[in-house]
């Protein structure tokens, strides 16, 4: 067995490090899932107690139970989740006896979630006897809210049949957990908050595990799964707390090195890849119907499915992009028939499937020994494994090389592919026939065979280390309540360049200031109007937000009561002149967070402005100050050479891509955008016109500005961002529609149901709640569509879109 992990704390200096964790599959049938049991010796506390988890969910649509007290019988104690992926807590006993069911959706298959859960029915208050906490903060929405009785026994802890993993005792039934879980903690006797099993890093504002160092009481234990010797109660299901009450593990295996090991690497403290069962690619067959990969084994055994139209191409690769680095992984070829991809692929060039384009693709099909390079087919290649080989392959991003190995023979290395400084999917496969089954191990397993020198497995201790720890450093989102006074907004954590402000509750415009062009001068997204200085707008831009003028409501970004949202970006320490370009522009840039504001005086002819960045400027705002104008809007996806090609939207109107050759006039550098004269609607340069600017280029684990193909269906696209967004823009770009915006704020957890839409109208915000249009989740790596709206999922439109990140994905705990 060959480890490739990288030592070194995950939680930049105080993490504790979490060795192991276990392994839960789904299986056929009622009594083959995996599982551990045990009956407690004698009753414990039954009103009082403590459960606390770390969970990597993999499973979805079903329900999945992690602990259980009674099994499906009556009485039960229950702790899972539902197939619609919401969490439950219940006591069960002809009806529910008292529960807790969240609003929030738990389906983010590509990080950890910590949860603690806690009993106390000897509280007074009905709304302390039951809580959950996630990622150490203590959930308060709930569907459903059954409280317990005050000072009652429930069934949980007593000297009955307990498993974790299912429900699978007495009775026997299903339920199974798929996913892996460790650092599993049950006090007897004592309610604790997840202060006790966890703390905020205070340099990434992630939440990290830390070492428990109180009792368990009489019935109490701890399973860290750290004993992989065996997969007895005394190996793998060892009580390492004072107690020794050891749990018998059900149907695990510890074989080193194999696709059928569960104990493995993949911790809290250092996050492995697996499959993205939420998609690189979902196919559908008549009337819509989803036909994605079947995904088992903790999401690293991958299943092409046997009916449906169009029976083949089904494609997956790893939750973690690269763009640098040198990276081994390995794939367990179960049953192949006719046909495969194996090898990696470019994040950016995917259909409208989500599916591999082959001008993209660096794969080897191990059936008929062709091998694509960047849409290069090569024949003969390679020698064809068979069921039951391991295909490794190793790719080398910075040094263009690729290679692959069955059963450690190398079958050649490739040199010179193309494939340096691209967002490269690791683990691209493709199957080509129904029922195919492949195992990936991207070193969760221990790799059967050895890496070349210098390769690596796909984990997050062996990601680089982001210029950006905590993206709310340089992006915050804050909501406020207009006053009818003056106001002072708090809460930014920094002193913000740029506000952008909205009324939620009624029909104010959008309202934008910025530190260069100075406070009180407001502009509105919504409309073309010319600037608008007064006193009771924004008054000042202070340490950790905003003040706001006693009669800001006047202005839409204060009114009496009425609730606000205002995003805020941090810029450089001071404006500067800048003399880049021919046009001389006053600019405040923060390069390190791709970010810059510019304003500037137009000359009617052909101009450059710096923008002060240092690298080109991926996405571009620009609108005149003294008159009206649009919203003249530059991104890099709108076409190939997209400003060169004159390609623009506006943000003030619907209205899809414009081609004009008087607005960009070229391509911008790492010093200057270029703009000339144009119409009076998209006039950039205008004689004696002034300007503001907002430039913005992708700063890696912060900030994102790419494209996206929708597929008309609720299990939409899949967009990698290598990062925990806190806000999302986006807009259709081959059709009119609307402008939306969504952010973590006003939907602290899944699924997103808030938005804008947004910022070319004068409307509050929506709610889909009751609509599937546009609502989405927000990941630890990315954003998932489950809306089929044509603003922001239509079949086959293209989309581009803006991201911010809370917390890049290094260090980002599941959403």
């Amino acid at each position: 067995m060959f480890d490739t992990m990288r030592m070194g704390a995950s939680g930049v200096g105080e993490a504790y490090e979490i060795e192991r964790s276990l392994r839960f599959d789904v299986h056929t049938g009622t009594t083959s899932g995996a599982h551990l049991q045990r009956t407690f010796g004698s009753a414990g506390n039954r009103k009082t107690w403590t459960f606390s988890f770390w969970a990597k969910k993999t499973g979805s649509g079903i329900e999945q139970v992690v602990f259980n007290g009674g099994g499906g019988g009556n009485p039960n104690t229950t702790i899972r989740w539902d197939n619609d992926e919401s969490f439950h807590v219940f006591e069960y006993n002809s009806g529910f006896t008292y529960r807790l069911h969240t609003n929030r959706l738990f389906r983010d298959p590509a990080s950890w979630y910590h949860i603690v859960v806690t009993l106390d029915t000897t509280q007074e208050t009905a709304d302390n006897r039951i809580k959950i906490y996630v990622n150490g903060v203590q959930e308060t929405s709930f569907a459903n809210r059954t409280n317990p009785a005050q000072d009652t026994d429930y069934t949980l802890n007593n000297n009955i049949e307990h498993t974790i993993g299912n429900n699978a005792v007495e009775n026997h039934n299903a339920n199974y957990f798929n996913g892996y879980l460790t650092e599993i903690h049950f006090v007897n006797g004592t309610a604790l908050d997840a202060s006790s099993f966890g703390k905020t890093n205070t340099a990434t504002g992630q939440w990290i595990p830390k070492k428990y160092t109180g009792s368990h009481g009489t019935n109490g234990f701890y399973l860290n799964f750290s004993d992989n010797s065996g997969t007895t109660s005394s190996t793998l299901g060892d009580d390492d707390s004072a107690n020794s009450n050891d749990w018998t593990p059900n149907n695990f295996s510890v074989t080193a090195d194999t696709a059928g090991n569960d104990s493995v690497l993949d911790t809290p403290t250092n996050n492995y890849a697996t499959w993205n069962s939420q998609h690189w690619c979902v196919l559908y067959g008549a009337g819509g119907t989803a036909l994605g990969p079947d995904y088992t084994q903790g999401n690293l055994r991958f299943v092409g499915i046997s009916s449906g139209t169009p029976p083949y191409q089904r494609a997956t690769g790893a939750t973690i992009v690269v763009n640098s680095g040198a990276w081994y992984f390995e794939v367990t070829i179960e049953d192949f028939n006719n046909g495969n991809y194996i090898g990696v692929a470019d994040a950016n060039n995917l259909d409208s499937n989500g599916d591999f384009v082959s001008a993209g693709m660096w794969t080897w099909n191990c059936w008929d020994s062709r091998r694509n390079i960047a849409g290069t087919i090569t024949t003969s290649w390679g020698s064809r494994p068979s069921d039951g080989d391991v295909v490794g392959c190793a790719v080398d991003i910075d040094n263009n090389t690729i290679e692959w190995f069955v059963n450690n023979t190398s079958q050649g290395e490739t040199t010179n592919i193309g494939i340096s400084g691209k967002q490269i999917i690791i683990g691209a496969i493709q199957a080509s026939f129904a029922d195919e089954r492949y195992t990936a191990n991207f070193g969760q397993q221990g790799f059967k065979y050895t890496p070349p020198t210098g390769f690596n497995a796909l984990c997050t201790k062996n990601l680089p280390e982001p210029t950006i720890l905590k993206g709310t450093d340089y992006f915050n989102t804050v909501l406020y309540t207009g006053s009818a006074s003056s106001n002072n907004i708090t809460g930014v954590g920094f002193q913000p360049d740029l506000v952008w402000c909205k009324n939620r509750s009624n029909d104010d415009s959008h309202a934008l200031f910025d530190s260069v062009r100075g406070v009180t001068k407001r502009l509105r997204s919504d409309e073309d109007d010319a600037e608008v200085t007064d006193a009771d707008t924004l008054t000042s831009f202070d340490s950790d937000g905003f003040s706001l003028g006693a009669d800001a409501a006047e202005q839409g970004v204060g009114g009496n009561t009425d609730s606000y949202a205002a995003w805020n970006w941090k810029g450089g320490s001071s404006t500067v002149s800048n003399s880049d370009g021919s046009i001389t522009t006053q600019v405040r840039a923060l390069p390190s967070a791709g970010f810059s504001i510019a304003t500037y005086t137009g000359d009617n002819a052909s101009a450059t402005i710096g923008h002060g960045l240092g690298v080109a400027p991926e996405f571009v705002i620009i609108k005149r100050r003294d008159a009206a104008g649009d919203w003249i809007i530059g991104h890099k996806d709108l076409a190939a050479s997209a400003f060169a090609n004159n390609k623009f939207l506006k943000l003030n109107t619907n209205d899809d891509t414009f081609d004009n050759s008087l607005v960009w006039g070229s391509q911008p550098t790492s010093s200057v955008a270029q703009i000339v004269t144009g119409s009076s609607a998209d006039n950039l340069n205008g004689s004696s016109m002034t300007y503001v600017a907002y430039f913005f280029t992708g700063v890696e684990g912060y900030s994102k500005f790419g494209s996206y193909i929708g597929n008309g269906v609720t299990n939409g696209p899949f967009v990698y961002t290598g990062f925990r967004p806190a806000v999302v823009i986006a807009k259709a770009t081959n059709h009119d529609d609307s402008w939306n915006i969504w952010d973590s704020t006003r939907d602290p957890y899944n699924l997103m149901v808030h938005r804008f839409g947004a910022l070319n109208a004068n409307h509050g915000e929506t709610t889909t709640t009751n609509s599937a249009s546009s609502q989405n989740d927000f990941y630890a790596n990315g954003f998932k569509w489950r809306g089929q709206s044509n603003d922001t999922n239509g079949d086959d439109d293209t989309y581009i879109y803006a991201a911010f990140a809370e917390t890049p994905f290094k260090y980002a705990n599941a959403r």
